[in-house]
């Protein structure tokens, strides 16, 4: 499976625009539809599709509504006439129409019968076009393996039939996902070999498209000022073409460029244009995006509220078009933005729905099986909850009893001296019943809470399990300095997407098997898995004084073991970053009697998350913030001073430091 990253610079839109240029003409004007209408009226049934097709290309990007209507004129002509290779394109026009109004399901419906029909047939042209939609369409969706699939299979076909233009478009869009995996090298060698070949052709439109990708792929890399020098290359050949849709995405893609050399004024005029130009055309990707890229820039600028308008905007119109890669962006930046407002109940929530969707991107069987925990586990806190309230009804019962014995002695104690010592005589062993029967009780709930510890902690850390089984219900949240860690592991996904699923849950439990134990050893807890990697705290929910130290020390000994377990072949040679950050962070028991999770929250956490995806710019294993040198021995170690690093979500730089360790880390690829 693809390994995504979440980088900064602005992509989609113009990613996007690029691969839909395939195969697809120029916007040349209402003239050329209106000429073709004409010709409808003398031509005959075969010519008729071909100008439907024709028609539907030509309207995509300025009107898709009306594209799909004469696409589906295309298909029904063609089916009635058995016309195979029209039928192949208009399936693959009535997908392209689809995906420019957001109908990612039904576009992916189309393609798919167009490749049915074109391999049917042994149409290898007509099948190469419908992998390269399919792969556009996977890509929109955030099925990023599905899409390198496509993507190859179309270079393959094109390959075989000698297509300059179609290979040039394969290579290109290949490039796109590594991209979005986060391998900017690899992904930068596809974007020149498809420049090389588009000068070669001498077409503009497709040299401005590779441009622009070059551009995007610097600007990950760290280079803006390379970046922006491609992306105005690419909007100057453009705006002499006149094609809107290219012109608004590299709009979108320079004021990204401008906002990372902190010109975020000039960042937001060709925001702003780039809005007024997705809005005319009716492009709710593009909208989406846009939207949420000026929401980023105003809470950079400290706008909240204008921030918080703009993301709340996008991410109700990417949920409309269910576009995952725009939403799990929009409520990364919505929970940062509510942390900033001291909203940490919204923040956590937006954390939350950022993890679901992430995760629904790359692993969905792994969100069903956390689905069927769940379920059981409320099923479990139910049944414990009812119980409760028996055994509160059988105290009552028997008080109630007691009550009425008190009552009836004093009525006849003046008459019947006998039926008095009767009286007393059992409630007193209605008493010791009632004190018999409590004491098994409790010692049942103390057994039973001691189970649900060590079963609980099989999921979370045995002190994380503790403090909320024996916490009040509504605890109050506690501000507490800890060590934040995050570890992830490189290059997971090329190496699991060919491994059966056994194979990947062994891997998991051989890695992540013994850094559990060193975690835990250096008075650390586990407080999230996440896929390919996981979070830990040392200093929460207790703290042992040195916890940078603990910290430290920890990851040090994993990359150590990792080492020697992947050169004994024990486990496969696996690389992982890990990043260290200390600071103070918010903890509380989050939930109600049914459920209930301890939480850590904070800038802490986001800023530990950051400095381990510095890991990848700077080739480290380790990197460290100042906070955290600062509270340890830096004696024994090889620490060397990285300098002053921006991140996202922060005005001032942060000091980074790498510790290296001598055993090399191989790859798992």
């Amino acid at each position: 499976m693809i390994k995504t990253t979440r980088l900064d610079p602005y992509l989609m839109s113009f990613l996007l625009a690029t691969l839909s240029v395939v195969y697809s003409y120029s916007v040349r004007g209402q003239p050329i539809v209106d000429s073709l209408i004409m010709e409808l009226e003398q031509a005959n049934d075969t010519a008729r599709v071909h100008i439907f097709n024709a028609l539907s290309k030509e309207l995509q990007s300025s009107d898709p509504n009306r594209a799909i209507d004469f696409a589906a004129e295309a298909i029904d002509l063609a089916q009635q006439n058995s016309f195979s290779t029209g039928l192949a394109t208009s399936h693959i026009n009535f997908g392209n129409a689809h995906r420019k109004t957001g109908n990612f399901a039904q576009s992916i419906e189309a393609y798919s019968q167009a490749l049915q029909v074109s391999q049917q047939y042994q149409n290898t042209k007509s099948e190469a076009r419908a992998y390269n939609g399919l792969g556009i369409a996977y890509n929109l969706l955030g099925d990023y393996d599905q899409a390198l699939t496509a993507f190859f299979n179309s270079l393959r076909l094109e390959e075989k039939n000698q297509d300059k233009p179609g290979i040039a478009h394969a290579l290109n869009n290949i490039g796109i996902i590594y991209w979005y995996a986060g391998n900017m090298h690899q992904s930068l060698d596809y974007y020149k070999k498809s420049l090389d070949i588009r000068r070669e052709i001498g077409d503009k439109n497709d040299i401005a498209a590779s441009l622009n990708n070059i551009g995007n792929t610097y600007s990950s890399l760290g280079d803006n000022d390379l970046s922006l020098e491609y992306f105005l290359q690419a909007l100057q050949i453009q705006e002499e073409i006149g094609n809107a849709e290219i012109i608004f995405a590299l709009r979108i893609n320079i004021g990204s460029a401008y906002e990372a050399l902190n010109q975020p004024q000039k960042a937001l005029s060709y925001y702003t244009s780039g809005l007024e130009i997705s809005e005319s055309r009716g492009d709710n990707w593009g909208t989406a995006e846009c939207l949420r890229y000026m929401g980023s820039t105003y809470m950079n600028l400290k706008l909240l509220d204008k921030a918080e308008s703009h993301l709340l905007k996008s991410i109700q119109l990417a949920e409309e078009i269910k576009a995952k890669a725009v939403l799990t962006e929009g409520y990364h930046d919505l929970a940062q933005l509510n942390e900033e407002k001291s909203n940490f109940q919204e923040s956590l929530r937006y954390h939350k729905l950022y993890s679901m969707v992430k995760d629904s991107i790359f692993n969905e069987t792994s969100s069903k099986q956390i689905a069927e925990l769940e379920t059981r586990y409320e099923t479990e806190k139910n049944k414990a909850a009812i119980q409760e309230l028996t055994n509160q009804k059988e105290v009552q019962d028997l008080k109630l009893r007691k009550s009425k014995n008190t009552m009836w002695f004093f009525i006849f104690s003046s008459f019947l001296i006998m039926i008095l010592a009767s009286v007393v005589y059992y409630g007193l062993r209605q008493n010791r019943k009632a004190n018999t029967l409590l004491r098994e009780r409790n010692k049942l709930e103390i057994e039973n809470k001691e189970r649900a510890i060590s079963l609980f902690g099989q999921q979370v850390s045995k002190e994380v399990a503790s403090e909320l089984l024996s916490g009040p219900l509504h605890s109050s949240s506690k501000k507490l300095f800890a060590c934040i860690m995050f570890l992830d592991i490189r290059d997971y996904t090329p190496f699991t997407e060919n491994k059966e699923p056994s194979e990947i849950i062994q891997y998991q439990n051989d890695v992540f098997g013994f850094m559990i134990e060193v975690i835990t050893s250096h008075h650390g807890i586990i407080n999230q898995f996440l896929g390919d990697g996981f979070m830990a705290t040392f200093g929460a929910p207790t703290s042992t004084g040195n916890d940078c130290e603990n910290a430290v020390l920890a990851s040090t000994e994993i990359l150590n073991l990792l080492h020697e377990k992947s050169t004994s072949g024990e486990i496969p040679a696996t690389k992982i970053g890990i990043g260290l950050h200390a600071g103070p962070i918010v903890t509380g028991n989050v939930g109600t009697s049914v459920r209930k999770q301890y939480s850590i929250s904070g800038n802490t956490v986001v800023l530990a998350s950051r400095i381990e995806q510095l890991n990848k710019k700077f080739n480290s294993e380790i990197l460290i913030s100042r906070e955290v040198l600062e509270k340890i021995d830096p004696s024994d170690l090889d620490i060397a001073d990285l300098g002053q690093v921006n991140v996202k979500g922060r005005v001032e730089p942060i000091e980074i430091f790498r510790i290296h360790i001598t055993a090399p880390i191989t790859s798992t690829t």
